[in-house]
């Protein structure tokens, strides 16, 4: 299923109503978009992939097959209760109970949701002066800055990142925000003390792509849902490091110290070191620290060799492409 223009648009008003949409605001909405009952079709589908994305199985979106019907809810249990009139003026039943197939379909056009945009002029024609209402233009469109946080991440994972050489295809939906305090937050949001190993992404947006979940999830955030591929910038990584060595007195030391890797350079603030760094070369560090130890050394100041590496922090800035 394609999605129109005119069909993304009139979601973009509805996030910024809330969601809670009377009779009479969507019948002039849908008239100025020129909606027809098709649209109000897809329309049904898409806030329902919305709602499962945000609020349902994430898990049962990626893989539909894992559908248990003695799990599932009505979509009035996952749902924020401003859009119940929002279900009935799109002709669904918020008490139906969610299927198999809903999450087949989420699977599906979830991808062309996340990759989705409009142009500013066909915002402009529809908003502000020009159109029927008077919200400015540029607050419907998406940001052309999104973030995304993840954490808890296996040490595996991150070297994955770390190797990508090529564009990273996100290609499922995935969660962004447009505040990168949300996205920060969600990222190191564990429990005090816990180790986390944890990704913070900064994507460049400049053709402002995505489907704006925001005040119509349940959670209320300024999400957008994103699909396609990224290109890796740059990115910096801090972590918690165990090394042992000996200083220029030939004192040995053991200590727990903040290793920084960033802008080709390898750092550690304990052992008074900071030498040159090949950053295509930090997955392999990582591996080695875990397996044999890495020995690095300053010819002013220490040599050390690293046995540990945990608490990894890697921010990395990308682009959508």
């Amino acid at each position: 299923m394609d999605i129109k223009k005119s069909v993304i648009l009139t979601f973009r008003i509805f996030e910024k109503f809330w969601g809670n949409i009377t009779k009479e605001q969507f019948d002039t909405i849908a008239a100025e978009m020129g909606l027809t009952d098709k649209d109000f079709d897809a329309m049904g589908t898409i806030l329902k992939s919305m709602i499962l994305m945000t609020s349902g199985s994430v898990a049962t979106v990626r893989d539909p097959d894992s559908f248990d019907p003695l799990k599932t809810s009505s979509w009035s249990e996952i749902t924020r209760p401003g859009l119940a009139n929002l279900f009935t003026l799109l002709g669904l039943d918020i008490a139906e109970q969610i299927s198999k197939q809903d999450y087949k379909t989420s699977n599906t056009l979830l991808k062309k949701m996340g990759s989705s945009s409009i142009e500013m002029s066909d915002i402009e024609a529809k908003i502000g002066p020009n159109g029927f209402n008077a919200m400015n233009p540029e607050k419907i469109q998406i940001s052309e800055k999104l973030w995304r946080g993840l954490k808890e991440l296996s040490i595996d994972a991150i070297k994955l990142i770390l190797n990508k050489k090529d564009n990273w295809d996100i290609g499922r939906a995935v969660s962004t925000s447009e505040i990168m305090d949300v996205a920060y937050e969600f990222a190191t949001d564990v429990p005090q003390g816990q180790s986390n190993n944890r990704v913070l992404l900064e994507i460049k947006n400049p053709k402002r792509k995505g489907f704006r979940a925001g005040r119509l999830s349940k959670f209320q955030e300024d999400e957008v849902i994103l699909s396609g591929q990224l290109k890796i910038l740059k990115w910096s990584l801090s972590a918690q490091v165990i090394w042992t060595g000996k200083n220029i007195k030939d004192k040995s030391m053991t200590r727990d110290d903040w290793l920084d890797i960033v802008d080709g350079k390898l750092g550690l603030a304990g052992a008074n070191i900071q030498v040159p760094w090949n950053m295509d070369s930090t997955s392999k560090f990582i591996e080695d620290v875990l397996s044999t130890g890495y020995t690095i050394s300053d010819p002013k100041s220490t040599e050390v060799t690293i046995t540990d590496i945990f608490n990894i922090h890697l921010d990395i800035v990308c682009e959508y492409i």
